[in-house]
């Protein structure tokens, strides 16, 4: 009976969080922040579709005015790429494929002129080169 009772609390509990973190997504719409954590949760709970969405909204918050000169901010944008990436690769259909070179290009381009000897843009451009990797046909490269 206890097994049935930790499971249960599991996910009254489960429950609850995922309450609270609906109940926040009105107030915190543009929290890079509260988006990375919920996309964490979504992630640990095999979530992916949904976490895909946050791992999106987290990019648009994070590209505030100014993001490719700034370097902290420079800094937020490859964080947010990179876990972006990482779920669109994990998500893996065509169209998740195009979104994620289409990212990555982008913010190459917009950045290219303050950090191209950063190393946060050598880390961009080697995820951009592992998404065209996984865009080519098996057997081709």
């Amino acid at each position: 009976a206890e097994e049935g009772e930790a499971g249960s609390a599991h996910t009254v509990f489960r429950q609850g969080v995922e309450r609270l973190l609906q109940a926040a997504t009105t107030r915190v719409a543009d929290d890079a922040k509260f988006w990375a954590v919920y996309a964490g949760y979504l992630h640990a709970t095999h979530d992916f579709t949904t976490e895909l969405e946050c791992r999106r909204k987290v990019l648009r918050a994070c590209q505030t005015a100014g993001w490719h000169a700034d370097a902290d901010k420079f800094g937020e944008v490859v964080t947010a790429l990179r876990h972006l990436t990482e779920a669109y690769l994990q998500e893996g259909s065509r169209k998740s494929i195009f979104s994620a070179k289409s990212a990555l290009t982008t913010a190459l381009a917009k950045s290219k002129d303050s950090f191209e000897l950063d190393p946060r843009y050598a880390e961009l451009q080697a995820l951009l080169d592992r998404v065209l990797a996984a865009s080519q046909p098996a057997g081709e490269s």
